[in-house]
């Protein structure tokens, strides 16, 4: 690691145990937040700050897999963080182990300092595919469920979900689409 902590390997690919996975920013107080996946393991979410966007520096995790038996107790994916009323909310795909990797689904976790998170414990979350427009388990033949990597945005006062999903129909192969929560 080069720089008193700083990490220059952000752009490299390949020279480490583990990787940067999908990320998101935001600033906030003219400070860069960079939340990632770890790769291979997946198991958190880390966060590295900036003041200036080139030099780095590694912060504490900001969310971690649930305990067993919890919806998010194997993996967590792609997020996405936003600013919402003076507060943080970060939407995130996570996976079950009882669902051994196949189901993927949408939590949400708040924060109202970008450093101490909490999962939300609101009863729509965490969201599944149930069928009416997007795969599910039942009727996906590639034995794996698209539901997940979740874009949260606002439009005429409404606030929505982009997901990248499957839609319940059609060729195997060009099943894929923009999902909408």
């Amino acid at each position: 690691m080069a720089g008193g902590g700083q990490f220059a390997w952000v752009f490299q690919s390949g020279f480490s145990d583990w990787e940067i996975g999908d990320i998101t920013v935001i600033i906030y107080k003219e400070t860069y937040h960079l939340f990632h996946l770890i790769i291979p393991n997946h198991d958190y979410i880390a966060d590295a700050v900036s003041t200036d966007g080139i030099s780095w520096k590694r912060v504490n995790n900001a969310l971690f897999v649930g305990h067993p038996g919890e919806w998010d107790d194997d993996m967590l994916w792609t997020m996405d963080v936003c600013e919402v009323d003076n507060k943080f909310e970060m939407y995130y795909t996570g996976l079950q182990r009882k669902d051994r990797g196949v189901i993927s689904s949408i939590g949400l976790a708040v924060s109202d300092n970008l450093v101490d998170w909490q999962k939300s414990s609101k009863k729509i979350f965490p969201i599944k595919p149930k069928g009416i427009y997007y795969e599910t388990p039942e009727m996906n033949p590639r034995k794996w469920l698209s539901f997940r990597d979740p874009f949260r945005f606002v439009y005429k006062g409404d606030v929505y979900l982009l997901l990248c999903a499957r839609s319940k129909s059609g060729l195997v192969s060009r099943r894929g689409c923009v999902g909408l929560v």
